[in-house]
């Protein structure tokens, strides 16, 4: 085989593996989303399991610490994308709704938890009401689940009773060999405005012939007579409630690096209608991020071809109502990878296509060999950065 022919072998084996690379997610079956939302649903079980352990009076500091730091580190016990993942606190018992939010780390959240969360040798943090809801396709593959959490225990300075807390962990699904293997990129406090999945999931299904204006006449007529007011009152309550709720960017970048993974939410307030999400820089359209999505939150891969810089913004536009759009505070893109790994990376490929093309072994099979890692593993994946967050 000559030199031409052997570069061509090499051109064309690293064409598939990319075509397979990027074929995952068009492969995806009913099968694989009822076996991604099953092991969804197992895994927030194992959170509460990571949680009485890390509250288990005989672990040992040093143990604890490491178990922390396994739930978030690339290993067998891994529940946690990376240590980046933002956890709405619910260790402090004053934060335990939307409204009273504080963004943490989940290292910090898991060291709250250990530093001020009673110690006993019985569970007392229970995990119940878990439902897993539609796999969503992006450049990722992820769904919400709901779940309610319960502390029996105290914390050990606030002298305040817990309250059963309802969440909205926010999962990615990757596909390893022929089994999906779940992590958590994000458990926030669930917002009946945002996850309105949740409510739409539980309300009975409309009979066929039944009138929907009907209905609704009849619960309001309901409501009415249950609180015994005047309908001139209820008049002015239903006034008051039709004042439109301005929509708000929730979770947003402050600095990216090109060609990495950013995890971005949003709450469309009284927008009904879906929306379109766009990159802007100093008010010129850079790419259209998502066309028309009906979901709040989405998983954005950085262009590789983005200009480095600061200026950049994220626009929500409301599809139905395009005069209705809001844009994020400015964040800055930033180099991919710095200079000297860029330089280590290609005498990586410059090795292989030596091996390669001086006939080395290994050279006909794209599996084997250093040079063949996946890309877009997690370890390639830059961490998720969010605004405001816990140190």
């Amino acid at each position: 085989m000559n030199f031409y022919s052997k570069l061509l072998l090499l051109l064309g084996i690293l064409c598939l593996f990319q075509l397979k690379t990027s074929a995952q997610d068009d492969s995806l079956t009913d099968d694989d989303k009822r076996a991604i939302q099953y092991k969804s649903k197992d895994f927030i079980k194992e959170l509460a399991s990571l949680m009485n352990l890390i509250c288990d009076p005989n672990v040992e500091e040093f143990k604890r610490k490491e178990i922390i730091k396994n739930s978030f580190s690339i290993n067998a016990n891994q529940i946690f994308f990376n240590e980046d993942v933002i956890i709405e606190d619910d260790i402090d018992p004053n934060f335990y709704d939307w409204q009273t939010s504080k963004n943490l780390k989940v290292s910090r959240y898991l060291n709250d938890l250990d530093l001020f969360y009673t110690k006993s040798e019985t569970h007392t943090i229970t995990i119940s009401n878990v439902k897993a809801f539609e796999v969503k396709q992006a450049d990722y593959i992820f769904l919400p689940v709901y779940f309610e959490t319960t502390f029996t225990g105290n914390h050990l300075v606030i002298n305040k009773p817990y309250q059963t807390v309802k969440r909205i962990a926010t999962i990615m699904a990757r596909k390893e060999g022929n089994l999906w293997k779940p992590l958590i990129v994000s458990i926030v406090h669930y917002n009946p405005t945002l996850h309105k999945f949740v409510e739409d999931a539980n309300r009975p299904k409309i009979e066929a012939g039944q009138v929907a204006g009907n209905v609704a006449d009849s619960l309001n007529k309901a409501i009415v007579d249950s609180l015994n007011i005047s309908t001139e009152e209820n008049t002015a309550i239903t006034e008051n409630t039709t004042v439109e709720t301005e929509a708000s960017f929730k979770q947003y970048p402050y600095a990216v690096r090109k060609g990495k993974t950013e995890y971005i939410s949003w709450d469309k307030g009284k927008w009904d209608s879906p929306v379109k999400l766009e990159l802007y820089q100093n008010d010129n359209l850079i790419n259209v991020i998502n066309l028309n999505t009906d979901v709040n939150n989405q998983l954005w891969s950085v262009p590789k071809s983005a200009t480095l810089g600061s200026g950049y913004q994220l626009k929500l536009t409301n599809i139905e109502e395009p005069k209705k759009e809001i844009f994020s505070p400015e964040f800055q893109i930033k180099r991919g990878f710095p200079l000297g790994l860029k330089i280590l990376g290609a005498a990586a490929i410059v090795g292989t296509a030596a091996v390669l093309l001086s006939g080395g072994s290994g050279g006909d099979d794209p599996g084997t060999g250093g040079g063949n890692t996946p890309t877009g593993s997690v370890e390639d994946v830059d961490p998720f950065q969010t605004p405001g967050t816990g140190n």
